[in-house]
């Protein structure tokens, strides 16, 4: 199996493993199809809606409707840096966590 990817890599065609490409909003709790990966780099990434912009520290910006907003990682545990800290009323539900909202900004 090594040999194969080896080949692949030699060919410049991506390696893919599923679990990484996996992105997570919580400890073991699987984002929905549209959230990706912000990087094809290997290990962990932070992830973000499919077709916004992924930032420094972990954020997204959304350019249709200008919002920043903290959404994921590809580490199943959640315990890596690439993982965004998130609290506020929304947090383990799958949905990102705004930064600024109507009311402000989010407490921890």
């Amino acid at each position: 199996m090594l040999s194969q990817a080896w080949a692949l890599l030699s060919l410049g065609l991506p390696v893919v493993r599923a679990q990484a490409n996996q992105c997570f909003y919580a400890a073991n709790k699987e984002a929905g199809s549209v959230i990706v990966p912000c990087s094809n780099a290997p290990g962990i990434q932070s992830c973000c809606q499919q077709g916004d912009v992924c930032l420094a520290d972990n954020a997204c910006w959304n350019p249709t409707y200008n919002v920043t907003y903290l959404y994921g990682c590809t580490d199943p545990a959640y315990q890596n840096y690439h993982c965004p800290f998130k609290c506020g009323p929304t947090f383990g539900e799958p949905s990102g966590e705004a930064l600024i909202s109507s009311w402000g900004p989010t407490p921890c």
